[in-house]
């Protein structure tokens, strides 16, 4: 199988096949040096487009890419194809600060919960927040969730609130907080 680069790119788009990435420069592919490799628990943040993690847990590798929707960690095949890892977060305790990381966050805590949106997040980083307790529809025992900072807002509002049980929300962040 050969490479074939895409006829009409554009500017700082990355190309990645097989160990080595590409840049395109307005004029040209140039080959990308010096991608980082991590092995740690947990996803590292900061990254740019091919690093390569691998959870010291699972012994499982991801890419960071950029699918030209969104930009996520996927697990690469050997059959040309990948999976979508969403990390997850079980929430016991009455409050959590969501980290960049964070995709779904299940709350299996009887009582009020708050729940902190990611500090910082890009453009399209989508969070769901879930009552796994299944009590989030009695009284004093509902799920809170805030953005990192007051001017991170969700809607126009400082709080959204979950008060259904084993109901959930699904925010998507541009110019603030979105529930969808």
């Amino acid at each position: 199988m050969s490479l074939l680069f895409p006829s009409n790119p554009s500017v700082n788009q990355y190309l990645s096949y097989s160990d080595n990435v590409w840049k395109y420069n307005g004029i040209a592919w140039d080959k990308v040096e010096g991608y980082a490799f991590y092995y740690q628990q947990n996803p590292p943040s900061g990254v740019t487009f091919g690093t390569r993690w691998m959870d010291s847990d699972t012994g499982i590798e991801y890419i960071y890419i950029f699918d030209g929707n969104s930009s996520q960690w996927i697990q690469p095949t050997n059959n040309g194809s990948a999976v979508l890892i969403q990390a997850t977060k079980t929430v016991t305790g009455a409050t959590y600060a969501a980290t960049n990381g964070d995709f779904y966050i299940g709350v299996s805590y009887s009582g009020t919960a708050g729940i902190q949106l990611p500090s910082n997040p890009e453009i399209g980083r989508v969070v769901v927040v879930k009552d796994e307790s299944g009590h989030a529809g009695e009284p004093y025992k509902y799920i809170v969730i805030q953005g990192a900072t007051s001017g991170d807002k969700i809607d126009r509002e400082l709080t959204a609130t979950i008060n259904i049980n084993n109901a959930s929300l699904q925010f998507i962040y541009r110019d603030g907080w979105r529930i969808i």
